[in-house]
């Protein structure tokens, strides 16, 4: 059995017999060949080294500059910053470098990373669907304010135009799968603002509620760590991406990631019990933020 089988065949929980991953799914129209090779060589060596490999080959450096190891059978997991589009790949590199196959990912289905795994045999199990509230039925979306969101919704209303109750119960199944993910062992990433971080950015609660479920038997053995990025073009990465699929060898580009731990679910937890007035979930995810802050030169 290959090795990341065993990091990307976990079960998502069904709550209330809701929609499986593979329905929260939005295939992509056209799979770029990149996207193919990273599920090729996956399928041998798991999704980092692949991601790794390919982001070579197109001659983008993921380079780190701090290192984060889980020995044995450690779970992770890990915030960060999504300011910039690719993050769900990157952080199968900061994974890998902690000596994780594999990164699970929180993702929303308009993900376009996300996507691009759900379009590999090994990348579909690792994304965990999330859908803001925002998105549910009973909010309307203006055409003319928002047309793309609109047209989104319009081409997959099974998805995007849900009862808000009924998203609230997949949110809440997203968050025991992903606990469940690192209790196993295994790393799992989240991007708790579902964008860019910034001082005044609140962290939602989703963080805190994985932390506060991972099993008692795994809380000191589960590392919490944040990462980011230097500033880093998108459309860069893309582009050199698309020009070596077409053979073009690209200009050199370094994507420099760091990655710091917080501590293991069991000392974010005691840090997060001296804030009961937050309620457990948003103390959990605060005690990640402050350090998130801290690591990346910014202050709270």
């Amino acid at each position: 059995m290959p090795a990341y089988e065993a990091e990307s065949n976990m079960g998502y929980f069904e709550l209330d017999g809701g929609p499986s991953p593979e329905q929260l799914q939005m295939p992509l129209a056209v799979v770029p060949p990149f996207v193919h090779k990273i599920g090729a060589i996956a399928a041998e060596r798991g999704f980092a080294e692949a991601v790794v490999e390919v982001f070579a080959d197109a001659n983008i450096t993921i380079e780190h500059d701090t290192a984060l190891t889980t020995e044995g059978n450690r779970g992770l997991i890990v915030a960060g910053d999504h300011s910039r589009t690719f993050e769900p790949l990157l952080a199968q590199a900061a994974v890998g470098n902690a000596g994780h196959n594999a990164s699970h990912v929180v993702a929303m289905p308009i993900s376009l990373p996300g996507r691009f795994m759900q379009a590999t045999e090994a990348g579909k199990g690792l994304i965990i669907p999330v859908i803001p509230t925002s998105w549910a039925a009973e909010n309307e979306f203006s055409w003319r304010s928002d047309p793309r969101n609109s047209l989104r919704r319009a081409l997959h209303p099974d998805v995007l135009r849900q009862p808000k109750a009924d998203l609230r119960r997949i949110n809440a199944a997203a968050t025991i799968s992903a606990a469940e993910v690192a209790s196993g062992g295994s790393a799992v990433t989240i991007f708790p603002t579902g964008g860019a971080i910034s001082p005044d950015t609140p962290w939602r609660k989703g963080l805190g509620q994985i932390v506060n479920q991972v099993a008692p038997e795994a809380a000191d053995t589960t590392e919490v760590a944040v990462f980011g990025t230097e500033p880093f073009s998108p459309k860069r990465l893309l582009s050199s991406l698309l020009l070596r699929d077409m053979g073009i060898r690209p200009k050199p580009q370094t994507i420099v990631m760091s990655t710091h731990r917080v501590g293991t679910v069991a000392e974010v937890r005691e840090a997060a019990a001296s804030m009961p007035e937050l309620g457990l979930d948003q103390a959990a995810t605060d005690v990640v933020r402050e350090h998130y802050m801290q690591m990346f030169g910014k202050k709270a």
